[in-house]
């Protein structure tokens, strides 16, 4: 998910992040209006959350930091990346997780802090999040296993029929091959008897 639009930071205190638009949704997790990834999976996720600050102010104890939330837009916190503000600069935040959601009321919602007023984030390819499915467990994991295993039986099947098609091929090509050659002895015989007929 990304901005469409640049989005002021507060002064001082964590800013929810409204994420508002979507690059890859297959799933249809990401809610546009609430800014939430609500997975319906139960399993492991890999979260990623990069952020393009604007230029700041550096002083002593200026800090920026991004923050991911686990079913929360505040608390909750599963991982967090903070840096320094090295003045008349804009800089970059990345931070990356791995956290296990239920499949059904956990969600990811992300915030963003600067200790300094008038900031903002850039809302170009600087400022995103991915959220990857990495690994199933219990029920889902079952499903996904079986799921695979008839993928990889139907996989065996269609390239089984393929070898017996080819062969069947191979076999029609000898039989036609017989029936040719049987073909040319009949022609032949037809021929020999001929001749006999005429030197009778």
């Amino acid at each position: 998910g990304t901005l469409s639009a640049n989005q002021n930071l507060n002064n001082g205190s964590d800013t929810v992040i409204n994420f508002d638009t979507k690059a890859f949704d297959p799933q249809n997790w990401f809610d546009t209006s609430t800014h939430k990834v609500t997975p319906t999976i139960a399993g492991y996720y890999k979260v990623t959350f990069h952020a393009w600050f604007s230029q700041g102010t550096s002083s002593a104890g200026n800090q920026y930091n991004i923050q991911i939330h686990k079913s929360s837009t505040s608390g909750n916190t599963t991982a967090i990346s903070q840096l320094p503000i090295l003045g008349n600069n804009a800089q970059s935040l990345v931070v990356t997780d791995t956290v296990y959601m239920n499949g059904s009321t956990d969600y990811f919602a992300f915030s963003a802090y600067s200790s300094i007023g008038s900031q903002y984030l850039q809302y170009q390819n600087g400022t995103y999040f991915t959220v990857e499915l990495v690994g199933v467990s219990g029920s889902a994991n079952i499903a996904f296993n079986t799921a695979n295993a008839a993928y990889n039986q139907a996989n065996t099947a269609t390239t089984n029929a393929a070898t017996a098609d080819g062969k069947a091929v191979t076999a029609g090509s000898y039989a036609n091959s017989a029936y040719n050659q049987a073909n040319t002895a009949t022609v032949a015989a037809s021929t020999a008897d001929s001749k006999a007929v005429t030197a009778g």
